[in-house]
């Protein structure tokens, strides 16, 4: 159950509102503008009149790749909001490295951040828009590439790190239950070994990440300023 709209999912498993942080000066962000999600391409009929009706969704930002698409499903969402496709990271070279058994956490979100930066200032351009409010964001489990975009999110607003760390924990709740969805999704399906970093979470690495942003760029605000978001 997220902890501030109450509501249960039945088939989402890492839905939250990012909203309700306290930053480093005091100010609380505003509940009900911005969400995070695993694959929505799971939702029930149920989940998705929740994601219409009551928290009224305008904008689905889907981080997938083309290969999820394939092998997951498509947000097939049009009657719940516009879907936004962002592919962050590459989908062959994310199986090759899940085939080697190279696939870490670190390296990924290293990618993810750095590889990435224009896709990430896309997101935060989106939700820079309030007619494009309230948004979601997703990926498949909501909490590695979903994950990186809300923590430059949160810490572009000036939410303590360790705040941070603790939004990106909460996706331990939701885990087994998301393998096993994702796991049945994929039966029957040349699927490659699915490595352990698919399922774990490593704060350590979103700490890096967000330490080397502001190594290179001076503060995460100057960084996503060089990729282009409206900061």
């Amino acid at each position: 159950m997220d902890r501030h709209t109450g509501l249960v999912f039945e088939a989402l498993s890492n839905f939250r509102d990012v909203g309700g942080h306290v930053t480093s000066d005091g100010r609380q962000l505003r509940t009900g503008l911005v969400y995070r999600s695993d694959a929505l391409c799971f939702a029930t009929e149920r989940d998705r009149a929740l994601l219409r009706d009551t928290l009224r969704i305008r904008t689905i930002v889907d981080l997938r790749t083309s290969m999820e698409h394939e092998r997951m499903g498509r947000y097939d969402l049009d009657d719940v909001g516009e879907v936004v496709h962002l592919p962050i990271l590459d989908g062959a070279l994310i199986r090759e490295k899940a085939n080697d058994g190279s696939l870490d956490l670190a390296s990924m979100y290293q990618a993810i951040v750095f590889d990435h930066a224009d896709e990430i200032a896309v997101v935060l351009t989106l939700l820079a828009d309030p007619d494009r409010l309230p948004a979601v964001i997703s990926c498949t489990a909501g909490k590695d590439r979903t994950g990186i975009v809300v923590g430059v999110l949160l810490a572009m607003l000036g939410v303590p790190e360790e705040t941070v760390l603790a939004d990106y924990e909460q996706s331990a709740a939701g885990l087994v239950t998301l393998r096993d969805r994702i796991i049945a999704r994929l039966v029957g399906q040349d699927i490659p070994n699915i490595p352990a970093a698919a399922f774990a979470l490593e704060p350590a690495a979103l700490s890096q990440v967000l330490e080397d942003i502001k190594k290179r760029s001076g503060t995460v605000a100057a960084y996503l300023i060089a990729a282009g978001a409206p900061v």
